[in-house]
This record gives C-alpha cells, structure tokens and sequence, in this order.
C-alpha cells in the first residue's frame, strides 16, 4: 500500500508541477509525461491490478488538467501500460537500460497512437505537424524524466520488498 501511495503522490505532484510551473520554464512548451513515465515504470513492475487503476487515475488526472478530451491520455496511459507490460513479458526485459529503451519504444508507440487519434477526431488539421515537429525534444525529455524517477521508484520498492521478507 505504501508504494501505491507513494507512487499516486508522485504522479499527482508531477502532474501539478508540470501544469503550473514546467510549462513556463522549460522551452517550446515541452514537458515530461507524467502518466506515460508512470505507466511505463507500472507496466515493468506490474504485481495487481491496482497498478491499473493507478494509471488509469493518473492519466485521467492528466486529461482533466491539461484540458484534453476526457479520455484520450487514459486511453494513451492505457496503452502504454498494456504494451510495456507485453514488452516485458515477451522479451524478459529487467535491467534499468532495457526499461529506458522500452520507454523510448513506448514514447514512439504512444506519439504514433496520439497522432492518429488526432488525424480521426480533430477539427484542424494544423495540430499534427506541430505534435510531430515537438515529438523529439518530449521523447528526449520523458527519457530524462525516467532517467530521473525509476531508481527512486525502484528504491521505495526496494525497501518495500525487504520490509516484507523480514515480516514488517
């Protein structure tokens, strides 16, 4: 339970932070994906299926917020949770490296599922080469943003597992 609520107040905080404070700062509008950084870290680490209803929460927060269509990064969060999680599964990735590279196949995966959703239901046809001008700089920074949170995800669980082996 703890890594859960560890992981919601993260997700929340970053969610926050990236509404009132990155979008000023860092350049071009660009800004970590919170939801797909953790439903990519919840896809590698997937023990039940409150993992799922996590991500979902926090890509439905991200929708509400960001002023999207409600729906559309719970359905992007969705998918990247459910690809990560058959990515591991089928090519056994465990290492912190093979995550970040599963995240930039993610990031890739979601950027192309984004761009069609656009192309279906979009009024102005303008967007799509503005998302795909910006996809480098937001796949290079979701890649800085797991570069920075998966060890200290993977910490808290860490000390979660241990607490449980010694029966605390």
């Amino acid at each position: 339970m703890r890594r859960v609520l560890y992981i919601l107040g993260t997700g929340i905080a970053l969610t926050l932070l990236n509404m009132a404070l990155f979008r000023k700062v860092l350049p071009w509008g660009v800004t970590p994906d919170a939801p797909l950084l953790i439903s990519v870290y919840l896809g590698f680490s997937f023990l039940r299926g409150t993992d799922l209803v996590l991500c979902l929460f926090l890509s439905s927060l991200w929708d509400v917020l960001s002023g999207y269509p409600f729906g559309m990064h719970m359905g992007l969060g969705l998918f990247a949770f459910i690809f990560t999680y058959l990515l591991k599964t089928q090519f056994l990735l465990e290492t912190p490296l093979s995550r970040l590279f599963c995240l930039a196949g993610v990031n890739v995966a979601t950027l192309l599922l984004f761009v069609a959703l656009l192309l279906v239901f979009s009024v102005s046809s303008a967007t799509v080469p503005y998302v795909l001008k910006l996809a480098l700089p937001q796949m290079g920074i979701n890649w800085v943003g797991g570069v920075l949170i998966y060890p200290i995800f993977d910490r808290v669980g860490r000390e979660k597992s241990v607490r449980s082996n010694l029966g605390l």
